[in-house]
């Protein structure tokens, strides 16, 4: 994924980041980086919703 990232120097540098699939903003990173916005998810990474694993509110099913 795509990540906004400060590095320890103060520099900023977008990068990406295959090592890391699940990151957030605040993140810090092993050498210290710290994630400060996230660009762009991973192709794999979809919607919870559009998958199907939540069940509508009024989905009798879902009791």
């Amino acid at each position: 994924m795509w990540v906004l990232m400060k590095r320890p120097d103060g520099s900023e540098e977008e990068v990406y980041l295959s090592d890391y699939p699940y990151l957030e903003e605040g993140d810090i990173l092993d050498d210290g980086s710290v994630v400060i916005a996230v660009r762009y998810k991973n192709e794999e990474e979809t919607d919870a919703i559009s998958m199907g694993f939540f069940a509508d509110e009024t989905d009798d099913d879902s009791l």
